[in-house]
């Protein structure tokens, strides 16, 4: 079944650092706007463009969030730097099959996001969280450059101090000098954290080098190909 076609409001735009930008959107004409966390819409851009944006929140009414980072440049860049509150935008949605597998035997969960690579780990961390009341360790690494790119730091962190089961740790590629969380790659912090991934189940969204070197990584530690899912930007 193809995906529908949709027309929203931007109800509030925010950009908390940076090049990123968080976008809350209304649905015309639905009570409900239904979707699985880990997917995505297809937004159109311009009259030639399209572009996939993975949704930040979970299903609430007809609302929904995303996250964008607009350091790339091209036309999506120059169309979302631009919305207000008000817009009127088009999209296709929902769509994409990454999404949060309940029954795959996992014991441990963790999830690698670089960049506005969170968005869809985000909205699987508030369903495994806020609606299943999931219990087992959850995991969260978040990979950006400088300290002036940090965003929804304060929100993980609320979240850890609730459920007792997770962990958030972010982790900086090219940290100034104030910055005393973790420097480098999450790539490094997951090697340096599981030495045996034989339980885990790896959802990790981001920059295709990022998901190469995950992938490597929890197949030499022990976690089945089959526990393993991607969503490369």
């Amino acid at each position: 079944m193809p995906p529908s076609k949709h027309t929203a409001s931007v109800v509030e735009i925010t950009n908390p650092s940076t090049t990123f930008y968080r976008i809350i959107f209304e649905v015309h004409n639905v009570d409900t706007f239904d979707f699985a966390p880990g997917q995505f819409v297809a937004l159109r851009v311009d009259e030639n463009k399209v572009n996939d944006y993975s949704i930040a929140s979970l299903p609430n009414g007809n609302r929904f969030e995303l996250i964008i980072d607009i350091k790339p440049g091209h036309e999506g860049s120059y169309f979302v730097h631009d919305l207000q509150a008000g817009d009127q935008v088009n999209f296709l949605g929902p769509v994409g099959s990454f999404v949060y597998h309940p029954d795959d035997g996992a014991e441990q969960i963790v999830l690698l996001a670089t960049g506005s690579g969170i968005a869809p780990l985000k909205s699987i961390a508030e369903q495994l969280l806020f609606r299943n009341q999931d219990t087992r360790p959850i995991h969260l690494y978040f990979g950006l450059r400088t300290c002036s790119d940090i965003f929804l730091h304060e929100y993980f962190q609320d979240i850890m101090a609730r459920f007792p089961n997770f962990s958030f740790s972010p982790c900086l590629s090219r940290p100034d000098m104030f910055w005393r969380g973790e420097c480098g790659h999450i790539t490094d912090l997951l090697k340096q954290d599981y030495p045996d991934g034989s339980k885990l189940a790896g959802y990790m969204c981001g920059n295709k080098l990022m998901i190469e070197e995950t992938k490597a990584i929890l197949e030499k530690i022990g976690t089945p190909k089959e526990r393993i899912y991607s969503e490369a930007f």
